[in-house]
């Protein structure tokens, strides 16, 4: 964590939190909660004064259930002064979380931030964000990737593991293919 600066602000970018989770009084978290859990570490190991979260609602009929609500409920119950949390809930998509995180980031008139996503995420969520003038470092989190000093039978047995990192790659390899045509990003 030495090599990574000190800024005024860590981004956090959605996609961690089940929004049609059953516990109503509870909030749920994906596999991507990584992104919270770290950045949480990086504000507490002094890297920045404030944690924006970036995430509305990515459902089409219950567009009242954001996801930047429910986030903060969990950076408070992890002692994060409610003084040092910024929210963005507008965004349903990664061009989104970049567009109106700049509108917020200028009126904090915060510069360099540090943005934290899924690894695999991450070069899409960059280039959208440096695409609106926004100057970010990455720190990647939530790495997909496979142990390969695993044993040769276990990287070879048939799992549902495979299929959905094979799924989550396409996703995002579609995903950069439409937001070049769209210029989302350069």
């Amino acid at each position: 964590m030495e090599d990574v600066p000190v800024v005024e602000t860590i981004v956090v970018l959605g996609g961690m939190i089940n929004p049609l989770g059953i516990h109503s009084e509870r909030v749920e978290v994906t596999d991507a909660a990584d992104r919270l859990i770290d950045a949480v570490r990086l504000y507490r190991n002094g890297k920045a004064k404030f944690i924006l979260f970036s995430g509305g609602s990515g459902l089409l009929f219950s567009p009242e259930l954001k996801e930047a609500e429910r986030a903060k409920r969990i950076l408070l119950d992890l002692g994060i002064p409610e003084s040092r949390i910024l929210l963005e809930d507008q965004s349903r998509n990664t061009f989104e979380n970049a567009k109106f995180s700049k509108e917020k980031l200028l009126l904090q008139k915060r510069e360099t931030s540090l943005l934290v996503t899924s690894a695999f995420h991450m070069p899409r969520a960059k280039a959208c964000f440096e695409k609106q003038g926004v100057a970010v470092f990455a720190y990647p989190t939530d790495y997909r990737a496979l142990n390969l000093n695993a044993s040769a039978f276990d990287l070879w047995v048939p799992s549902l593991v495979y299929w959905e990192l094979s799924t989550i790659a396409t996703k995002e390899w579609i995903g950069i293919w439409a937001y070049r045509f769209k210029a989302y990003m350069d």
